[in-house]
């Protein structure tokens, strides 16, 4: 079963996510997301870095539910708060569960 996972990586100081995270726990349930990873340092175990000391990770059903929950009116409110969207690198990726 193919789920699709949004990934942020970031430096923890800056991090627009960091700061609003509050918001982003509240804004999944109505996108059956799911938050994995919040906090936690990456390494690279191979190959460069992607240079954050934050990262979160988030589960969604399907990719339409990634980019609606992207979309939505409580995470546009973070990206219209930030001066930078964002600080890091945001993926958008396709897994198995």
């Amino acid at each position: 079963m193919s789920r699709w996972y949004v990934y942020y990586e970031g430096d923890a100081t800056h991090s627009v996510l960091a700061r609003f995270i509050d918001i982003v726990r509240y804004s999944l349930p109505a996108y059956d997301g799911r938050l994995l990873v919040n906090g936690g340092a990456a390494h690279a175990l191979h190959g460069e870095p992607g240079g954050g000391a934050y990262t979160i990770l988030v589960e969604f059903p399907d990719r339409k539910a990634a980019e609606q929950w992207y979309e939505s009116a409580l995470v546009t409110l973070i990206r219209e708060k930030a001066s930078v969207w964002p600080d890091g690198r945001l993926l958008l990726m396709e897994g198995a569960a």
